[in-house]
């Protein structure tokens, strides 16, 4: 295993530079790559991966309900602040307007 990690790093490199090189022709190609299989998928292809990705969130939601929580409440509490702000500069200048 140990032979092998230098020509592993090597050809890593070597194809980190390739991409960095040939970025937008990659792309390019796997936007093609990506139309292709997007074209080529049955319906119940398309159900199956919904319902997953429906389990999916939904246990995302679970494992993390508690943060989505907080960061919610701190949006929420973020636009209040602002309108808030917003309108205390606006009675500000027309206090000062009317001075």
């Amino acid at each position: 295993m140990a032979a092998n990690s230098p020509i592993r790093e090597r050809k890593r490199v070597s194809q980190k530079k390739y991409y960095a090189i040939n970025l937008e022709t990659e792309r390019q190609k796997g936007r093609s790559r990506a139309e292709r299989l997007k074209m080529s998928r049955t319906l119940e292809d398309i159900e199956s991966h919904r319902a997953r990705h429906r389990l999916a969130q939904a246990r995302y939601r679970a494992a993390n309900k508690l943060k989505l929580k907080t960061e919610s409440w701190q949006y929420r509490i973020k636009k209040k602040r602002g309108m808030e702000r917003e309108q205390d500069e606006i009675d500000y200048e027309e206090m000062m307007a009317s001075v």
